[in-house]
């Protein structure tokens, strides 16, 4: 479904009841830690740490409640841990396993090395390193095979998996000898692991593919949804630096800024601050110092 500019951004409301506050707090923790939602950002993360703070808990409420608690409330953001990391491994692991038998499976030769994901290599242990981009930081996970499952390095050491993909998608795993259900949304090469209702997003990172997407760029900046412009940030013939704030668009009463993809310079810009845009219209043109030249 596609949600226009002109609704309000709520798009789910959550309420309790029980006996006394803690009781009704503990339902609240436990619909909050049900909630399954990607795609759009919400404050589900935001919601569960208000319903765990003491002082919540204990109707310590006001006007200047956020503020007073600002440092508990929005913690500084963590690198995805190794539980993490090792649910979207094995997810991944399981899922080319399946794709792989499936393929044999509907091949004339069903026993061919091409269908193989075994991680075979010659004269070394068989292993497949799996690439992630985490917020900003870049990170590797190796898998090794093992009978019944894969020996992962992540991180913090390395950790036995072992598991299955459920009829929803949800990964059954053996993570180091603890067992629980995570689940898992895969949208292109963005990865959301949802484990009790925090949510973590991975990229995929196939190196190879990146240096494609970086040369076809083709310095098309676009909306990501339909929108208003609030800000435009920057001058015609600007010279920017990677991750440089453009321009800053308001849907559905929240905020996206637009940022520069690469060092570059911004050759024209299309809209100014008022303009209603669609989704996809390309808001300006950029190109690289060479190009510019």
């Amino acid at each position: 479904d596609t949600v226009s500019i002109h609704y309000d951004p709520m798009i789910a409301k959550l309420i309790v009841w029980d006996r006394d506050r803690d009781a009704a707090l503990r339902r609240l923790k436990g619909a909050l830690a049900a909630y399954q939602v990607v795609g759009v950002t919400t404050n589900i993360e935001f919601l569960n740490m208000i319903a765990a703070d003491v002082a919540f808990a204990n109707a310590e409420l006001d006007t200047g409640f956020i503020a007073r608690h600002e440092k508990r409330l929005f913690p500084e953001t963590k690198p995805a841990s190794d539980t993490v990391l090792a649910s979207a491994a094995l997810y991944l692991l399981l899922a080319r396993e399946a794709e792989g038998k499936k393929s044999a499976a509907n091949s004339v030769d069903a026993y061919s090395p091409w269908h193989s994901t075994s991680g075979w290599r010659l004269n070394v242990d068989n292993h497949h390193t799996i690439n992630f981009i985490d917020g900003e930081n870049a990170v590797s996970v190796t898998a090794h095979y093992r009978p019944g499952g894969y020996s992962l390095e992540l991180p913090g050491g390395e950790m036995l998996v072992s598991g299955e993909i459920g009829d929803r998608g949800e990964v059954l795993a053996d993570l180091g000898g603890r067992r629980f259900t995570v689940s898992v949304v895969c949208h292109g090469a963005d990865m959301f692991i949802i484990d009790s209702g925090r949510s973590h997003r991975l990229v995929i990172h196939d190196p190879l593919l990146a240096l494609e997407a970086d040369d076809g760029l083709g310095g098309r900046l676009t909306a990501p949804m339909p929108g208003k412009i609030v800000n435009v940030l920057v001058e015609n013939g600007a010279a920017v630096v990677k991750g440089t704030p453009l321009v800053i668009m308001e849907a559905m009463k929240m905020e996206h800024t637009i940022s520069a993809p690469r060092d570059g310079v911004l050759a024209e810009i299309y809209y100014r601050v008022g303009d209603l845009v669609n989704e996809g219209a390309e808001l300006l043109s950029f190109v690289t110092e060479g190009e510019a030249a």
